[in-house]
């Protein structure tokens, strides 16, 4: 937070549930993977509901070609409780 002192940014480390205002821009780094494929509608509705007319949307995730609604065990158990991280390959 300290890298952005002075400059016209808000960082906020919250649960997307929470948010509440109104943004000219949502930056999104990370976060789907946790959030989990069954709050996909969610999560986008809260951005949606969070922009501003004319607001932009920057949404970072992991991805594949393969679809994957359960991960690695203990993964699944400890990092991405709700979530979905695709396998490595063997």
């Amino acid at each position: 937070m300290e890298l952005c002192k002075g400059l016209p940014v808000e960082l906020r480390l919250q649960d997307y549930r929470e948010v509440t205002g109104t943004f000219d821009a949502v930056i999104s780094i990370g976060v789907m993977e946790h959030v989990g494929y069954k709050n996909y509608g969610e999560y986008m509705r809260v951005v949606d509901r969070c922009l501003k007319k004319d607001g932009i949307a920057f949404v970072h995730t992991i991805g594949g070609n393969q679809s994957y609604t359960t991960g690695e065990p203990w993964t699944d158990k400890y990092i991405f409780r709700t979530g979905c991280c695709l396998p490595w390959p063997s």
